[in-house]
């Protein structure tokens, strides 16, 4: 008998190290999933405020552009993304112009020191969402062209939302003013 209780204790002593070993890991293991848990929830703040920082949709759920790009005084051949521009002034026939100013009504007039002011006004209800009157002064020389940044958000034969589009005018140089 005397040699049994001898070896438990033998064994007691590994069985509390094992013990204590069990009890550290779950410790560590509340005290990570807390830190989990809680830092979840700052996250989830942090992410609520930002999405509540961004613009908020319009039109057809295409965020508003806080301002159309600026391009100016660099060469329209030169910008990638204005490759698709169409000439819209001068010398285009109207149904081209037609055609490429979909939901775009274009107006000018002569002006006595020789420029003409070209204005481009959009004809959608959507015109009251925020959308503005483009207005250029073109002097002899100079080209206006039109560019629909991102045509994939509009449908056959239907500009739908016309935030993205831009008229950009050029000198004699081909340089964007």
């Amino acid at each position: 008998m005397d040699e049994v209780k001898e070896e438990n204790k033998e064994i007691s002593p590994k069985s509390s190290n094992s013990t204590l070993y069990l009890v550290f890991v779950i410790i560590l293991l509340v005290v990570a999933g807390g830190a989990f848990y809680f830092g979840r929830k700052s996250g989830e703040a942090k992410m609520t405020a930002f999405y509540q920082s961004q613009p908020k949709p319009s039109g057809m759920g295409i965020p508003r552009p806080s301002g159309p790009p600026n391009f100016k005084g660099q060469k329209l051949s030169d910008v990638q993304m204005l490759s698709s521009a169409t000439l819209i002034y001068p010398g285009v026939s109207n149904t081209d112009v037609n055609r490429t100013l979909i939901n775009w009504t274009l107006s000018t007039t002569q002006n006595s020191d020789g420029t003409v002011t070209v204005k481009l006004t959009p004809a959608e209800p959507e015109a009251t969402e925020g959308d503005t009157t483009q207005t250029f002064t073109v002097k002899p020389g100079d080209k206006l062209y039109f560019d629909d940044l991102n045509p994939n958000d509009d449908q056959p034969g239907m500009d739908v939302n016309t935030h993205d589009d831009l008229g950009i005018l050029v000198d004699s140089n081909g340089i964007i003013q």
